[in-house]
């Protein structure tokens, strides 16, 4: 399945259609601003006339501005919301459209905001605008350009650009407010204290653009909320009418290797975005599971299952040592285990605790000792070339990680359990293994097959009260710095999805 935004114009009720009517005038003016004023700034193409592509950006450029309100002929949308990949021209449209709403539609001193999370961010957007001046003598009669603002001369228009924390520090009256990298925005009520500012103005229009953001464990971030906003009102136009939603992305069924879903993505791929640039992009990055990852989100908007982050991955990551089994030989450990059948994975974990004596002061500032235990973590991983195949047209692929030795192959399209079985008990041969938990799913046989060979196995209840303590304890040791592992990605990955909610009395539950 593939998802990408709704054939424009949006469908409205009859009785909000009659309320509007289209301008084909002001929406030509609008369209023809771009290439009879404006001229590519960047690449082999600089100097050449900038001509809209069809998809989206002509069609939005003219659905935005030509739509009009019968009462008084005002533009009928107020909010203009893009959420497209990078790299498909979404900058350098909206600056020029920031620089064709003074001299199409003058308004005497407007205001127009660029705000970004930061001001670094904002001011592309700025210079983009500045850009298009500086390569065109009639804009440079019609605009005075400073470092920090562009002011259109008949009207006393000024574009201006600010980060999101200095929204308190500037009285703003705008006309035209534009947010952008709408995903790295985190402060909620950033808008409506930009909207809050707009009510003298006859027909202020916002416009937010952003790409796929990081996601939470409530998947109620600023971004999201705006995104489920504007699929409801894809499907639905009469929930939000003033709102005009472009939207593409794609879900995590489709192939991100396949082109289809780069185009279903990418409206303007072949166009703006280069297809050979494109492809090699994908091809640099689609081995390596992060930059997989990076590839997926940033450039294919990419819909992610929801999850949730049971631990703190960077906390996580902080904590890789460098050591072998060679060096834990003869240790004393607490295994792991759990089965997979097809499309899961089997996992075996080894936790090796070191204990040593510190030094404290007590309340009353006397030195004391006490045992401190510290940890070492090691990882095994199976799953069969069934899964191995499957993977492959999925955001993160279990190939490299087979081909690095983090992963291993047992059993073709189901777990070949003999194999696995054989090789713990070679694991555990290294090892002083004082008990192995492990979850009853698909063990009646690997159990007392691992029990014969004087391996001590102890069922594990996967139930949100049995897991609750562990979790709790193995976050802690997290926090407290006291695990080292070896930064084994398959182990990450499966840290990254885990799920955790809490109860009413805040007691983390494990979901399953």
């Amino acid at each position: 399945m593939v998802q990408t935004a709704a054939t424009l114009p949006l469908c409205l009720p009859a009785s909000v259609e009659d309320q509007r009517y289209f301008d084909d005038v002001l929406a030509d003016r609008y369209e023809l601003f771009f290439p009879e004023l404006l001229k590519i700034t960047e690449g082999d193409q600089a100097g050449e006339p900038f001509y809209l592509a069809e998809e989206p950006w002509r069609v939005a450029i003219r659905e935005v501005m030509g739509w009009r309100t019968k009462k008084d002929g005002r533009r009928w949308y107020r909010q203009l919301y893009i959420y497209i990949p990078r790299k498909n021209g979404k900058t350098t449209t909206i600056a020029g459209l920031v620089l064709a709403i003074p001299i199409i539609e003058p308004e005497a001193r407007g205001q127009i905001l660029i705000v970004a999370a930061t001001e670094d961010q904002a001011k592309i957007l700025f210079d983009h605008a500045k850009a298009f001046i500086e390569v065109s003598p009639v804009l440079q009669e019609l605009y005075f350009v400073t470092a920090e603002e562009i002011e259109h001369v008949a009207t006393g228009t000024k574009i201006k650009f600010m980060s999101g924390t200095e929204l308190g520090k500037v009285g703003t009256n705008p006309s035209v407010i534009i947010v952008d990298e709408l995903q790295e925005q985190t402060k909620p009520d950033l808008l409506a204290k930009l909207v809050t500012g707009t009510g003298t103005r006859k027909q202020p229009l916002s416009i937010l653009i952003g790409t796929r953001g990081q996601e939470d464990d409530t998947q109620d971030v600023y971004w999201i909320k705006w995104l489920k906003k504007a699929e409801k009102t894809l499907a639905n136009p009469a929930t939000n009418p003033k709102l005009l939603p472009i939207v593409y992305q794609t879900d995590e069924e489709a192939d991100p290797g396949d082109p289809s879903t780069w185009y279903a993505a990418n409206p303007t791929l072949g166009a703006v975005l280069d297809f050979d640039t494109f492809a090699g992009i994908w091809e640099d990055m689609k081995d390596d599971p992060a930059e997989r990852a990076f590839f997926c989100q940033y450039h294919l908007n990419m819909k992610r299952k929801a999850y949730s982050e049971a631990v703190d991955l960077k906390a996580w990551n902080e904590l890789v040592e460098s050591f072998t089994e060679k060096d834990l030989k003869g240790k004393i450990a607490y295994a792991g285990l759990d089965l997979g059948l097809t499309s899961d994975m089997t996992a075996f974990a080894l936790l090796f605790p070191f204990w040593k004596k510190v030094k404290y002061k007590d309340e009353h500032g006397r030195m004391k000792e006490a045992w401190h235990v510290t940890f070492k973590q090691l990882e095994y991983f199976w799953t069969c070339q069934a899964a191995v195949d499957a993977s492959e047209k999925k955001i993160f692929r279990y190939k490299p990680l087979v081909e690095a030795g983090w992963l291993k192959i047992a059993g073709n399209r189901t777990m070949d359990y003999n194999q696995i079985g054989a090789e713990i008990l070679s694991i555990c041969s290294n090892f002083k293994v004082q008990a192995c938990g492990y979850d009853r799913f698909q063990a009646h046989e690997m159990a007392p097959r691992l029990a014969k060979k004087r391996l001590t196995m102890v069922v594990v209840p996967q139930t949100s009260l049995s897991l609750s303590a562990p979790y709790v304890r193995h976050k802690e040791m997290i926090q407290a710095g006291d695990i080292k592992h070896r930064g084994n990605p398959m182990f990450v990955e499966n840290l990254r999805n885990a799920r955790v909610s809490y109860d009413k009395k805040q007691n983390p539950v494990i979901l399953k």
